[in-house]
């Protein structure tokens, strides 16, 4: 019985340093992606790669090839 309450002790115990390094990580990696996201360049990044994907999504719209492969627009079969 000794035993086992000794080994409940000692798992207790690395429980409590695991959850305090889990958030000492946690607020880590929180403080890093903030100062990731401040950096001017990063979010002038961002948004061109929104940018391109934007103009990349009108250009399909445009696209005569997607209109006919999209199965709602095709015309029906001729006999």
């Amino acid at each position: 019985m000794e035993m086992m309450k000794r080994r409940l002790e000692g798992e207790s115990r690395a429980r409590a340093t695991a959850d305090s390094r889990i958030l000492e990580v946690g607020s880590t990696l929180s403080q890093r992606a903030k100062t990731i996201l401040e950096d001017d360049r990063v979010l002038e990044s961002i948004e061109a790669s929104f940018r391109q994907f934007h103009d990349f999504l009108d250009l399909l719209k445009g696209s005569s090839t997607i209109k006919n492969c999209h199965p709602s627009r095709k015309s029906p079969p001729t006999a």
